[in-house]
């Protein structure tokens, strides 16, 4: 992992930064637009963008939280010791038109780290993938 310093600047820049290679990863051709496809881009990624972050961070200020989605499914974000909510994986369910989870903690668990390695391989591949975005785009952490 990059040495990065545990500070609030840092965390919206690289929460920004993680959303963003997430949507350039997309590759909704013209034909499936015309289709009426709708591309999703950030939708199955709220784990790996979440851990990614919390692991450049150190844990450092922020915890890892965990709800059930309307589809039943897990969905992670983060939340600040000041109570911030982020979630950079939250439009997924505005595309969807359904109601985003981390909008209320009701029902909302403190999360562990997950331990499969298909997880671990996504999250060291994303950690690759925003390095490269921090570089090319001359992105100014602490």
């Amino acid at each position: 992992m990059m040495n990065i310093k545990p500070t609030s600047k840092n965390l919206k820049i690289l929460a920004k930064a993680i959303k963003q290679v997430l949507i350039n990863r997309d590759e909704t051709t013209y034909m499936q637009e015309l289709l009426g496809y709708k591309s999703n881009p950030l939708k199955n990624e709220c784990y790996v963008a979440s851990k990614l972050l919390y692991d450049m961070m150190r844990g450092n200020g922020i915890s890892l939280y965990k709800k059930k989605d309307a589809y039943d499914k897990w969905h992670y974000w983060l939340k600040t010791d000041e109570g911030e909510t982020i979630d950079i994986t939250a439009e997924q369910y505005v595309i969807e038109g359904v109601e985003v989870p981390s909008s209320s903690y009701k029902d909302a668990l403190e999360a562990e780290a997950l331990w499969y390695p298909s997880y671990k391989d996504r999250i060291k591949q994303l950690h690759s993938e925003l390095i490269e975005y921090i570089n090319v785009n001359n992105l100014e952490l602490d």
